[in-house]
């Protein structure tokens, strides 16, 4: 009798492999049972016993489950676990139909990490998850310290949507919004409060919400300010697919303000853009606008620093022919504090032309100028270079020939200059290795060149394209790279230009950084001029991270301006973190930027104070649930 309960269920095992082959569905039990009509077709099977169920990515476990092959309706009343992508539902009842792909459960806890929450009813869809009345928290205590409720949540694989959202701090409901989307790729803190002291605002309060387009993948966060010296708003919107240190950027920031002392609103935005369409066609937008001078200054402090002195930008690009076609666009970006305006300048160029064996470009811009001391000109230049390089074992040279025309017009005075420039150019690429697979690549490229222009001296000496015009001139560019286990670990690149009439050098570049193992890292570049004082400018800093610390400290040097030095530090222990970030300036005896936090964990939420004194001063508290709370680690 025992062979054959073993032989039977041996040969129900292969049955219902066959019968769900199309299906895509695998069941294991300690016990199955099958009903079969009278002509051999499986009416319903039962399993009992550590039941296993997996449909394509699905998983579902249970004590028994019964499946209904003419309504491929699959049911469990036993309680089950249910697993699907990074989701799980622990549930007392569901039916699943798995030809549709859609089932209902009955009184259901779930985790979607870092959320987790319960409903009476959920809905699974093909590839997303529906519940109603539906309670969300990323607190495991047993009465959570906050939660939302939902009136409906929709869950797919990226996005969280919530109709009729309101948050509880414990019992007390603090805050509602009629419709959120949270995006569970970026994982932002849904919302944020914080207080801040001493402020453009004066003191008073901000929240923060993070959010995403229900339909399309862009990511939103609004900030609404309440101050007792005014009110303030601002929003971010950007692709929701990239993360913040792609280089491919889409995203758009704009904040504004209006005081209580009746003075103007201000306000002001910052466009960033570049993607990649069909046929290789570029576009890049880089664009900002304030309303006063001072705006991003005060709004957008580091975003401000990040951009200073750099114009507004457009450019378009794409392949022709062997070629490529470029066009640009620049502007002032209303920073006339900073540099002269520019009003505008566009940019027609070929920066690639193949030809056989030359290789060529050409440029062609006009621009119209307004200088520091408020006198208008225009300009226009031309330019054409023509190579033939050639490759000489680990080395290319390439004679190369250049054509330049700058037209310059002010009132009544033109003044045409055209300059005739030939040279050649000598690179070559050295490896040095050995059995340990480290390696040092060095890469040594020279170039000498002469100016011929026509018009010897102009009095536009501010303008790059006319520095210098006559002449012979070199440039040296050495750069190394240091491998280690097939692993970059270094570089260092070194840029010169000299000018041979005058026997001076301009402005040179040395950068360099090093990453020898996982604790320390180093970093610097120097701006120096042989010629003129050597050191015009320096940024160095020496980082070690171990575990639970961070220590760095660096240099800072502007010749004439600023001279000092940066220390940063972060430590966390157990539930603490404390951090600190200062810039000290030698010359002026004072310290131009200082910042602190101090942050506690509170079981689910984590409170956070900062003070922060650079050319105002502010003072912040915030209270953010744990699971979203930032580290400097």
């Amino acid at each position: 009798m025992s062979k054959f309960k073993i032989f039977f269920l041996g040969a129900a095992f292969i049955f219902l492999n066959v019968v769900f082959a199309a299906q895509n569905i695998e069941c294991t039990a300690s016990s199955v049972d099958t009903e079969l009509s009278d002509d051999g077709e499986a009416i319903k099977t039962v399993f009992e016993g550590n039941v296993r169920v997996v449909i394509n990515d699905i998983a579902i476990e249970c004590e028994r489950a019964i499946i209904d092959h003419k309504l491929n309706l699959l049911t469990i009343d036993t309680g089950l676990k249910f697993f699907w992508q990074d989701i799980s539902i622990s549930s007392e009842r569901v039916s699943y139909n798995f030809q549709s792909e859609k089932g209902e459960f009955n009184k259901t806890k779930f985790v979607y990490a870092p959320f987790f929450g319960k409903s009476d009813i959920v809905k699974k869809e093909t590839d997303t998850i529906s519940m109603n009345s539906c309670m969300l928290t990323t607190c495991d205590a047993e009465t959570p310290h906050y939660h939302l409720f939902c009136g409906s949540v929709r869950l797919s694989q990226e996005k969280f949507i919530i109709r009729n959202l309101k948050i509880y701090l414990g019992r007390v409901p603090v805050f509602y919004f009629p419709g959120y989307s949270y995006n569970l790729k970026t994982r932002k803190p849904p919302f944020s409060i914080s207080v801040g002291y001493e402020t453009e605002l004066g003191n008073g309060i901000s929240l923060i919400l993070n959010n995403t387009f229900e339909k399309k993948r862009i990511d939103v966060q609004e900030r609404i300010d309440f101050g007792t010296q005014g009110i303030g708003a601002g929003i971010t919107i950007q692709d929701s697919t990239l993360p913040d240190t792609t280089s491919s950027v889409k995203k758009f920031q704009s904040y504004g303000f209006q005081k209580f002392n009746g003075d103007g609103a201000s306000f002001g935005f910052i466009a960033e853009f570049q993607n990649e369409f069909a046929n290789k066609q570029n576009v890049v937008i880089d664009w900002r606008w304030m309303k006063d001078n001072n705006f991003f200054r005060r709004r957008m402090y580091d975003r401000y620093l990040a951009k200073s002195k750099n114009p507004n930008y457009f450019s378009y690009s794409r392949p022709l022919a062997e070629g490529l076609f470029e066009f640009g666009f620049i502007d002032s970006a209303r920073e006339d504090f900073l540099s002269p305006a520019r009003i505008p300048e566009l940019e027609f160029s070929f920066p690639y032309i193949s030809s056989g064996r030359f290789l060529g470009s050409f440029h062609f811009a006009p621009a119209r100028f307004v200088d520091v001391s408020g006198n208008e000109f225009s300009r226009i230049l031309a330019e054409a270079e023509f190579g033939l390089p050639s490759n000489v074992g680990y080395g290319k040279v390439s004679p190369f020939i250049r054509f330049r025309n700058i037209f310059y017009s002010q009132n009544d005075e033109n003044i045409n200059n055209f300059i005739f420039s030939p040279g050649i150019n000598v690179q070559f690429l050295a490896r040095k290795g050995d059995n340990n697979s480290d390696a040092v690549y060095f890469s040594p490229s020279f170039s000498i060149f002469s100016n011929f222009p026509s018009e010897k001296k102009t009095d536009r000496f501010f303008d790059f394209y006319d520095i210098n015009p006559d002449g012979i001139f070199s440039e040296l560019n050495l750069v190394w790279d240091f491998w280690r286990k097939g692993v970059r670990i270094g570089n260092i690149t070194f840029n010169n230009h000299y000018d041979a009439k005058r026997t001076r050098f301009e402005d040179s570049f040395l950068m360099w950084n090093f990453n020898p193992g996982e604790r320390w890292s180093f970093h610097g570049q120097e701006r120096l001029n042989f010629s003129d004082g050597g050191i015009k400018e320096m940024i160095n800093m020496v980082m070690f991270q171990d575990n639970d610390l961070r220590v760095g400290i660096g240099n800072r040097s502007l010749s004439g301006l600023f001279d000092g030095f940066s220390f940063l530090f972060n430590k966390r222990n157990k539930n603490w973190e404390f951090g600190m970030s200062l810039n000290y300036d030698f010359k002026n005896d004072k310290f131009t930027s200082q910042r602190f936090y101090l942050q506690r964990q509170f079981h689910c939420l984590t409170a956070k104070i900062m003070y922060s004194k650079t050319s105002t001063t502010s003072i912040g508290f915030v209270i953010i649930p744990s699971a979203f709370a930032s580290s400097e680690f």
